[in-house]
């Protein structure tokens, strides 16, 4: 599996990506050299004079897909950078986005691609045809990372706030009703300090997958992500930077300030008193609910060779090979069970030499990411030996900077009204005058249960439209729910309230009682006086 798969180490303080081998044809581990080096032409020809400064931010706004490409936001311009597969020298396209970028994610079946800005807004855009479909605000801070599930049916978004939201991709792709794209599924609260990283499990469906995320609080957090309720948190010794989750949840990996990369089990071995098993040594059984586990600085779980702080990490498919990304300019590709390094990374050789000199030049490695080997006739974009079926893309479609005003419109959505009869929508909402138009009693509405979808979608099954028209069906059901919270919310203030007011009363009589009391004191101790 580890053949099938490369590593792409983002330096961007270069404008830089550096695409690195897991193994060698030969099935060792790979040459240090890389497999290739996209980056911008103009900064190639002056890397060689630059300097670096060590920045404040621990991962670059950066994302790569096997088929679409590479993707970097400019650090100080509302520019996105574009490279495609093939055409290392300079980028494909530069893209213009609404504001600088501090996260940027593809979705893992390469068809979105979500952005992050600093002002805490959330931009969603189309890849095959560039049209924004969402632009919405999200968080009071800049967003940091952005992850998608494994089946890209809900995305994460977490940042300098400490909040971590989940986002529904139906909801956000709305054609019936783009108002409602900015409500959040759930909403994780209980880190104290910035958010550095978040991951979904990365071999379940949403409505069974787990949200991990890591913080400067020093602590890593496990979240159901469709309850939303903290199911374990790890404490570390340091303040961590970003987080790396095994494929069968059983191990995190944490990068710290420190430089030093912490593994902690999400299992514990129970001796077993079972004479059957006595030679098969202890079991092994999950985590309680809400259990702490705390980690030290010594012991088995480290991972040591960085001389400056983990800025990101990466695992192989198959758990085997971890990649992790320092401010010292070097990526080193470990054996995650042996902890042993394998390789050391560098932009190039020069930057290998100046980091043996331990100078400051050299480029901080921004982000690493894994991404599946493109197949070889893809790396020649455009090609002859392309062929129909391939997707590929050989440049990136010029992205809107708004999203369209009317959805529905510009996806052609045609809508069962009451009465019978399909209606196109056409030229915004002139042929419905209202949304109570909707006849919701045709399929799929009475032959499929709702409770079948906890979510509200599949998103593997359904097309858009169907998700759109599920997705409104499953709203109308849902604001009798919340009217009913509403109202236990206000009677539980209003509960509240007149236990505060009782509280006061019993503070105003034991105040007066004991004034009297004191006033008494006085009064007795100045007729002792006086009698004396």
């Amino acid at each position: 599996m580890s053949a099938q798969f490369q590593f792409a180490v983002c330096h961007p303080t270069e404008t830089a990506f550096t695409v690195c081998a897991a193994v060698s044809s030969a099935g060792s581990a790979a040459d240090a050299a890389p497999v290739a080096t996209y980056r911008s032409s103009a900064t190639a020809a002056s890397s060689s004079t630059s300097t670096v400064a060590t920045t404040p931010s621990f991962s670059a706004a950066c994302a790569v897909s096997a088929t679409a490409g590479f993707l970097l936001a400019l650090p100080t311009k509302s520019i996105v950078l574009c490279w495609v597969w093939g055409k290392e020298a300079s980028p494909a396209c530069k893209l213009a986005v609404p504001e600088v970028l501090s996260a940027l994610c593809f979705s893992n079946n390469s068809l979105w691609v979500v952005g992050g800005g600093v002002s805490g807004r959330v931009y969603m855009w189309e890849i095959s045809t560039g049209n924004m479909v969402a632009m919405y605000d999200a968080h009071f801070k800049p967003i940091k990372v952005i992850a998608f599930s494994a089946d890209d049916s809900a995305f994460v978004t977490a940042g300098d706030d400490a909040f971590a939201h989940i986002w529904l991709v139906a909801r956000v792709t709305n054609a019936l009703d783009p108002g409602v794209a900015s409500q959040s599924y759930t909403t994780m609260t209980g880190h104290s300090l910035p958010i550095t990283d978040a991951a979904f499990s990365s071999t379940s469906l949403f409505n069974k997958s787990k949200l991990f995320t890591s913080s400067l609080d020093r602590s890593v957090k496990v979240w159901d992500a469709t309850t939303g309720s903290n199911l374990v948190t790890i404490l570390f010794p340091r303040a961590l930077t970003c987080l790396a989750v095994d494929p069968l949840d059983m191990i995190v990996y944490a990068g710290a300030q420190d430089g030093i990369v912490y593994s902690a089990n999400l299992f514990k071995a129970v001796a077993s008193n079972d004479a059957e098993d006595e030679g098969a040594g202890a079991n092994v059984m999950g985590l309680s609910e809400g259990e702490m586990i705390t980690l030290d600085d010594g012991g088995e779980s480290i991972f040591k060779g960085h001389k400056g702080g983990i800025t990101s990490l990466a695992l192989s498919f198959d758990g085997k090979l971890l990649m992790s990304g320092s401010q010292d300019g070097s990526a080193i590709l470990w054996d995650a069970p042996t902890r042993q390094q394998l390789r050391t990374h560098y932009l190039s050789p020069a930057t290998a030499a100046a980091a043996a000199k331990s100078s400051s030049t050299v480029p901080p490695v921004g982000r690493v990411l894994p991404v599946l080997r493109p197949r070889q006739t893809l790396m020649a974009v455009g090609g002859p030996s392309r062929s129909s079926g391939d997707t590929a893309m050989a440049a990136f479609p010029v992205w809107k900077r708004f999203p369209a005003v009317n959805r529905a419109e510009e996806r052609g959505v045609d809508v069962v009204v009451k009465g019978g009869g399909v209606k196109p929508v056409i030229g915004g909402s002139a042929l419905l005058d209202s949304w109570d138009d909707l006849d919701l009693s045709v399929p799929p509405f009475d032959e499929e249960d709702l409770s079948n979808y906890p979510n509200g979608y599949n998103t593997l099954l359904d097309t858009s439209e169907q998700v759109a028209m599920r997705f409104h069906q499953l709203s109308l059901s849902l604001e009798d729910e919340k009217q009913s919270e509403l109202e236990r919310l206000k009677a539980q203030v209003e509960s509240l309230t007149e236990h505060n007011r009782a509280l006061r009363a019993l503070n105003d009589d034991l105040y007066e009682a004991s004034s009297k009391q004191v006033v008494e004191l006085i009064r007795d101790r100045k007729k002792a006086r006086v009698t004396e």
